[in-house]
């Protein structure tokens, strides 16, 4: 289940855009991983934990929601 007090944080912001960056954008662990100047085994527990909320509607609009941040990941390089 989707905890509503995390999702607020800036931390889930982090991972939901790892989340998106590698499975939408193809990006490799460890591309990610420099983008957060974290270790590459910390975005594959992100994105393992959240592949399990995948299918709920809920999950899906809060990606939504990060889509601008995403495109300005990408453009830029670096997360700002």
């Amino acid at each position: 289940m989707l905890d509503k007090k995390f999702l607020s944080t800036d931390e889930c912001k982090k991972r939901l855009v790892a989340y998106q960056l590698h499975v939408v954008h193809g990006m490799y662990y460890k591309d990610i991983a420099s983008l957060f100047d974290c270790s590459d085994s910390t975005i594959r527990y992100w994105v393992k934990n959240l592949r399990k909320y995948h299918n709920l509607k809920d999950f899906q609009l809060l990606i939504n929601e990060h889509l601008g941040f995403i495109d300005e990941i990408l453009k830029n390089g670096k997360v700002e």
